[in-house]
């Protein structure tokens, strides 16, 4: 047995799944930054909802819905593109191989 061949497969795989995990958290901090801004503008409308639910007082909150809603589109384009990643990742750093059952006859 290549004892020497076996150490460079296992370091060469070592280095490939923290090269993904380090591009996955990559990707999870890109939505944490996007989370954050959606969930202050939504605070800020809860708090001024809260406060004035008059046809002026909401009317007063569209700009904030508008900047919400273009957030939760980035949020939402961060977390597809995190769920990309995880679930690339999770098919080539599995052991084994998924296999798909024979067709029944």
């Amino acid at each position: 047995m290549d004892y020497q061949r076996v150490r460079e497969v296992s370091q060469s795989r070592r280095t490939e799944v923290a090269t993904r995990c380090e591009a996955l958290n990559r990707r999870y901090e890109e939505c944490q930054t996007a989370v954050e801004p959606l969930i202050s503008y939504l605070g800020d409308i809860q708090r001024a909802a809260g406060t004035d639910l008059t046809m002026g007082g909401l009317a007063s909150l569209q700009d904030l819905a508008r900047n919400a809603e273009q957030n939760a589109a980035k949020v939402q384009t961060a977390l597809t593109a995190l769920t990309g990643a995880l679930t690339d990742s999770s098919a080539q750093m599995a052991s084994i191989a998924v296999q798909t059952p024979p067709a029944a006859r």
